[in-house]
């Protein structure tokens, strides 16, 4: 048996998208500018899987509270949510090849990083600096872009250059819209001939488990929690109790 990677991922985004829609933007929006960058470099195929895995696995902020301020600052190296997005990963051997990237996602000055890392860098904070709205032909496009040079270009000029270049093209803004963004990724992303085993079927499912039950009001612990308290309601009402298996 066999899932397709791409499925995966989208099933993946999908609860987080029921979970915290800003979120879900956020991610598919810095996929794509990921991507676009690494296409542009002209990078393997299997660099730019990578780069599109990290940016997709961007579940770790999702449900939580601080997600704005969290958002703020390139350099926020010291934010929790990146020990816990890889205590999400622990024992998915699926997703370990992502590990590096969830524990050092953020520029540090004492750790430079590899041209993946500043690619996503860069789409992070560039997707930062987007407006909130999908009426993308209003979007000040070049204060955007004028902002981001103005906060990031030291950290890697060369790949800060080919950004602007990059939205000097009107269908790199388009592209950005809702409506557009979910089908150009299924179309050019690199891991549409990508396939797991039941292994990786397994992970998958374990970890969408997970972010349910840690970051959902309606979580696994709390069905169980539920699923326990009528036992001990009959008892308390003189009602008499209903056999075990209709709690069960």
């Amino acid at each position: 048996m066999r899932i397709a990677l791409k499925s995966a991922l989208m099933l993946t985004t999908r609860v987080i998208q029921i979970i915290n829609p800003e979120l879900h933007r956020h991610m598919q929006r810095t996929a794509l500018i990921a991507l676009t960058l690494a296409q542009r470099l002209e990078l393997p195929d299997e660099r730019q899987q990578t780069i599109l895995r990290r940016a997709a696995a961007r579940y770790r902020r999702a449900g939580d509270k601080r997600t704005i301020h969290s958002l703020d600052a390139i350099d926020n190296i010291h934010d929790p949510h990146q020990r816990q997005g890889v205590a999400m990963l622990e024992g998915l051997a699926t997703f370990q090849p992502i590990v590096p990237f969830i524990r050092d996602h953020h520029f540090s000055p004492n750790h430079r990083g590899s041209r993946e890392q500043h690619i996503v860098y860069f789409a992070d904070a560039f997707e930062r600096l987007l407006p909130a709205d999908s009426h993308v032909a209003a979007w000040p496009t070049r204060a955007v872009v004028e902002q981001f040079v103005a906060l990031h270009r030291e950290i890697d000029p060369p790949l800060c250059d080919i950004l602007c270049e990059v939205a000097e093209n009107a269908n790199f803004w388009q592209h950005l819209h809702p409506g557009h963004i979910q089908r150009l990724l299924e179309i050019v992303g690199p891991i549409n001939t990508r396939y797991l085993d039941i292994h990786g079927l397994k992970d998958v499912c374990l970890l969408i488990a997970k972010i349910v039950d840690t970051y959902s009001s309606f979580t696994a612990t709390h069905s169980i929690m539920v699923g326990k308290s009528p036992a001990s309601l009959p008892a308390g009402c003189s009602c008499r109790s209903p056999p075990a298996s209709k709690y069960r």
